[in-house]
C-alpha cells in the first residue's frame, strides 16, 4: 500500500520535479522516480536506462516509459512523462552533456509522446499551443524525421478542431516529395481527409475512399505479400471450409440477408477465397470486385467487437491492394494488422496462447520487411527486422514474469543503439531471413543506417548450415556422390553489407543478429572479398537488438572465480590424453584464479550444479554436447528438450551409445529454465560439440543452450558449431582465456586473436577452417 501511495504521489508530481530528479547525478534517486511509475512493459528497460553512465540515456528511461503508457492507455502519464522527456532532452542538448544526435532524437520522441497523451485527452488546443516550440527548435536544428511527424500531428489536431485554413497552409508548408515514403502516406491522407471535410472530391478521394484519420497515425511499419502467398489452404480445403461455413451461416444467420457475425464473417471468407485462385487472384477487374465487400467486413467486425475476423479482411485488402500495385495503401492495412495482433498479445500472459495467435500470421514480419524494402523505408525495416525478435523476447519476459509484455517495447529500443555503436567502434548488422531472400540493416558506428535484399534464402542458407562443418566444404558425399558447397564462398553476399564498414579504419569489431538457419552458422567464416569476415575483424553474435541495449546497460566484468563442469562419458575412461584435454581449461584456471570450484566425473550432475553459485563466474564445461539437427536423423526432434550437454546421473557417467539424445542426464534449455540456474554476470565456455547451434521454432525464437543461458543472465559465452577435438577445443579456450584475462584484453580481442593464431598462420586457408572457424563468442565482447 506504501508503494502504490508514493507512486501516486510521484506521478502526480510535476514535470519540473521529474526533470530534476532524472538530471541528479545520484544513479539510486533516479532508479527510485523510475520505480515509483505503475509497472509497464518497459519498466525493466527504463531502469535499466537509469542506471547508466551515459548521460542521454536519462531522458531514454523516461521516453521509453511514455510511449509505453501512450500504447496501454495512461495518457495522462505519457503527457507527463513526453514533456519530461523533451525537456530534459533539450535542456541536455543545449548544455553538450551527451551524445546530441541521440538527445535530439529522444526530445522530438518526446515531443511526440506528449501531444498524442494530450490528445487522446481531449486536449486539442492545448497540443496546438505547446507543439509550436519543438516545432521550432528541430526546425533550428535542421531536424527531419521527428519534425516531419510533429508537423503533421499538428494538422491532425488542426483537422481535429476544424481548424481547415490552416491544416491547409501547413499541409501547403510541407514537401510531399521530400518526405520518407510512409510518412508520405499518413500526409496524404491527411490531404485527403481535409479535402473530405471541406467538401471536395478528387482522385485522392477515390484512391482512399476507406479513409479513417486515427488509423493513419501509426503507419511507421510497411511490410508486403508475395502474389505465391495466399490464405494456407488447397482448393479443396478452401471449399470445404465455405461449405462448412454457408451451412452454419444458414443455421445461425437468421433471415436471408441479415447482417451479423455470421453473414459478415461469410462475406469475407467469400471475398479472400479469390486470392487462392491462381488466375481470378491476379486479375485486377476480379480483385476490384471484392474490394467493397473486404472494406465492409472489416469496418462492421471493428464497429461491433470481432477484431480478430477484422483482421482476416485486413490481410484480404492488403493482398487485394498488393496485387493491384497500391502499396501505400497494402502497407496501412499491414500497420493495422500488426498494431491489432500485438496489442492482442500484450493482454495475454499465457505463452502459448501468444504463440498461438502469431502462428495466424506466419508472413506478417517478412511482409513488413519486404514492403519497407521495396518502398526504401530503411528506419522502417530495422524496426521491423528488431520487432520479429522483440516478440520472441517478449514472450520470454512473459513467461518469467507472468505479466504480459508488449513487443513494440522491445523494438523501440532500437534508437537507444546509435550512441553505443559510436562509442565502442564497432558496426551492427540484424538480419531477417524470409523464404527465397534475407534483408540486413547494417547500423554503422556514424548512426548511417543502410539495408540490403539478398539472395540468400531459407532453403538455400539450410542447406549452408547442413553443411557447416569444414571438413565437408568442396567435397563428394560417398553415398550420393553430391559435392557439398563451399560454405565460406557461398556466404559472401550476407557479408558484402559490410564493404562500407571494412573501409573504415576505425571500425575494428561487427556484432551481429542472426534468424532462421543463420542461427547454426558461424558467419565470421564468409568471404569478404578473397577473406573470411575473421581476417577483418572481431566477430560476436546477439539475439537482437533488445539484448544488446541490455548488455550495454551493465559494465563489463572479468569474473574473479572460477567452475568447472568436467563430464567425460563412460567411453573415454580408456583416453587419457582425451581426459587430460577436458581437463585442461579447469587446471588452467586453478593456476590462474585464486578463487574457484570443480566437480567433476560422477559428481557432476545436475542437482549438484543447482545447489552452486553460477552467477558472476568463468564457467566452463568440458562435457559432450549434441543437437539434434546434427544427427543422422529424420524424426522430428525438439532441440528445447533435446540438445545440450551430458552430465552425469546416479553417481554413473553418461553413456554414448545410449544417451546421446534425449536422456534425463542431458543438460537442456528446458532442464535450464526447470531448475532456473542463475548465470548473472558469468561468462560461459560450452566445451562441447555442437553447443553453439540453435533452430528457430515456429515462435521465431532460437532453441538451444546457448540462446537458454543468455536468457539466464550469461554476459557471454564461446560455443562450437561442429564436432571439435576436446584437445583442440582446450587449446582454443586456454589460449582464449590468458588474453582476456591475464593480457586484460577484451573478449573481442581475445578471441579474435586466439583463432587469428590459428587463421593466419595458414593465410585463413578453409582447410584449416575446422579449428580456426569452430568458436563463437556471443553476447558482451567487452
Amino acid at each position: 500500500m506504501q508503494r502504490e501511495e508514493h507512486a501516486n504521489e510521484v506521478t502526480e508530481s510535476s514535470v519540473d520535479d521529474v526533470v530534476r530528479l532524472m538530471s541528479s547525478d545520484d544513479t539510486a534517486e533516479r532508479v527510485a522516480l523510475i520505480e515509483m511509475y505503475p509497472p509497464t512493459g518497459t519498466t525493466e528497460s527504463a531502469l535499466l536506462a537509469a542506471r547508466m553512465t551515459m548521460p542521454e540515456m536519462r531522458p531514454q528511461a523516461l521516453d521509453l516509459l511514455a510511449m509505453s503508457y501512450n500504447r496501454t492507455g495512461r495518457h495522462d502519464l505519457a503527457a507527463r512523462l513526453g514533456e519530461a522527456t523533451y525537456r530534459l532532452a533539450r535542456s541536455m542538448y543545449e548544455r553538450r552533456q551527451g551524445d546530441l544526435e541521440t538527445l535530439q532524437m529522444i526530445a522530438g520522441r518526446g515531443a511526440l509522446s506528449w501531444c498524442d497523451g494530450l490528445k487522446h485527452l481531449g486536449k486539442n488546443r492545448e497540443v496546438l499551443r505547446l507543439i509550436e516550440e519543438p516545432i521550432e527548435w528541430l526546425e533550428q536544428l535542421g531536424d527531419t524525421a521527428n519534425l516531419d511527424l510533429l508537423r503533421l500531428k499538428r494538422v491532425e489536431t488542426e483537422l481535429d478542431l476544424e481548424l481547415y485554413d490552416a491544416a491547409d497552409a501547413h499541409l501547403a508548408a510541407i514537401s510531399e516529395s521530400e518526405l520518407p515514403p510512409m510518412v508520405r502516406v499518413v500526409f496524404r491522407a491527411h490531404k485527403l481527409a481535409l479535402e473530405q471535410r471541406k467538401g471536395g472530391g478528387t482522385e485522392l478521394r477515390e484512391e482512399h475512399p476507406e479513409y479513417s484519420l486515427g488509423d493513419v497515425t501509426r503507419l511507421f511499419f510497411s511490410g508486403e505479400k508475395r502474389e505465391r502467398r495466399g490464405p494456407p489452404l488447397t482448393a479443396a480445403q478452401g471449399q470445404t471450409l465455405l461449405d462448412v461455413t454457408n451451412a452454419l451461416t444458414r443455421f445461425l444467420g437468421g433471415a436471408q440477408g441479415a447482417v451479423n457475425a455470421f453473414t459478415v464473417r461469410q462475406r469475407i471468407l467469400d471475398a479472400s477465397y479469390l486470392f487462392a485462385d491462381p488466375r481470378k487472384g491476379r486479375d485486377p477487374a476480379e480483385i476490384e470486385k471484392v474490394i467493397p465487400t473486404l472494406r465492409f467486413g472489416r469496418d462492421w467486425m471493428l464497429e461491433n467487437g470481432y477484431p480478430d475476423f477484422a483482421n482476416d479482411a485486413r490481410w484480404g485488402l492488403y493482398l487485394a491492394y498488393d496485387r493491384t500495385g497500391r502499396q501505400s495503401l497494402a502497407a496501412r492495412e499491414l500497420q493495422a494488422l500488426r498494431a491489432s495482433i500485438e496489442h492482442a498479445r500484450s493482454n495475454l500472459a499465457d505463452p502459448m496462447d501468444r504463440s498461438r495467435l502469431s502462428a495466424r500470421y506466419p508472413y506478417l514480419y517478412p511482409s513488413l520487411a519486404s514492403l519497407c524494402f521495396q518502398i526504401g523505408d530503411v528506419r522502417g525495416l530495422f524496426e521491423t527486422i528488431e520487432a520479429s525478435k522483440g516478440r520472441v523476447l517478449a514472450d520470454l519476459q512473459t513467461h518469467l514474469r507472468g505479466v504480459p509484455a508488449h513487443e513494440a517495447d522491445f523494438s523501440a529500443m532500437v534508437w537507444a543503439l546509435p550512441s553505443f555503436i559510436a562509442k565502442l567502434r564497432c558496426a551492427y548488422v540484424t538480419y531477417l531471413v524470409d523464404d527465397d531472400v534475407t534483408f540486413a540493416v547494417v547500423l554503422d558506428r556514424h548512426g548511417n543506417l543502410r539495408m540490403h535484399r539478398i539472395p540468400l534464402g531459407v532453403d538455400a542458407l539450410s542447406a549452408l548450415a547442413r553443411a557447416r562443418d569444414p571438413r565437408t566444404w568442396g567435397k563428394r558425399d560417398p553415398d550420393t556422390l553430391t559435392k557439398a558447397p563451399d560454405v565460406p564462398r557461398a556466404l559472401t553476399p550476407l557479408v558484402e553489407c559490410l564493404n562500407d564498414v571494412a573501409d573504415d579504419p576505425e571500425v575494428q569489431h561487427v556484432c551481429y543478429s542472426p534468424s532462421g538457419p543463420l542461427l547454426g552458422i558461424p558467419l565470421h567464416c564468409a568471404h569478404l572479398g578473397a577473406r573470411p569476415l575473421a581476417a577483418r575483424f572481431s566477430v560476436s553474435r546477439v539475439h537482437g537488438a533488445a539484448s544488446l541495449f541490455h548488455l550495454f546497460a551493465r559494465e563489463p566484468v572479468r569474473p574473479g572465480a572460477f567452475l568447472t563442469v568436467e563430464v567425460p562419458a563412460k567411453q573415454d575412461l580408456g583416453n587419457p590424453k582425451k581426459l587430460a584435454a577436458l581437463a585442461g581449461p579447469g587446471n588452467w584456471l586453478a593456476e590462474n584464479l585464486s578463487s574457484g570450484a570443480r566437480i567433476h566425473g560422477p559428481e557432476a550432475d545436475a542437482e549438484t550444479l543447482a545447489r552452486l553459485q553460477l552467477d558472476n563466474r568463468i564457467l566452463v564445461f568440458a562435457a559432450h554436447g549434441t543437437f539434434p539437427a546434427a544427427l543422422e536423423s529424420k524424426e522430428a526432434v525438439n532441440p528445447y528438450s533435446s540438445s545440450g550437454l551430458l552430465l552425469a546421473q546416479d553417481g554413473r557417467l553418461p553413456d554414448l551409445d545410449t544417451e546421446l539424445r534425449g536422456s534425463s542426464n542431458l543438460l537442456s534449455p528446458e532442464k535450464l529454465v526447470d531448475l532456473e540456474l542463475d548465470l548473472s554476470n558469468s561468462h560461459v565456455i560450452l566445451g562441447g560439440c555442437v553447443t553453439g547451434l540453435a533452430s528457430p521454432s515456429a515462435g521465431g525464437d532460437a532453441l538451444g543452450l546457448e540462446f537458454a543461458m543468455i536468457q539466464s543472465g550469461a554476459a557471454s559465452l564461446l560455443a562450437s558449431h561442429w564436432d571439435l577435438a576436446a584437445r583442440d577445443m582446450a587449446a582454443i579456450v586456454v589460449d582464449f582465456l590468458d588474453r582476456w584475462l591475464n593480457q586484460r584484453k577484451t573478449r573481442a580481442e581475445a578471441w579474435h586473436e586466439a583463432i587469428s593464431k590459428l587463421g593466419a598462420s595458414s593465410d585463413w586457408a578453409s582447410s584449416t577452417a575446422y579449428h580456426w572457424a569452430a568458436l563463437s563468442l556471443t553476447g558482451d565482447w567487452r
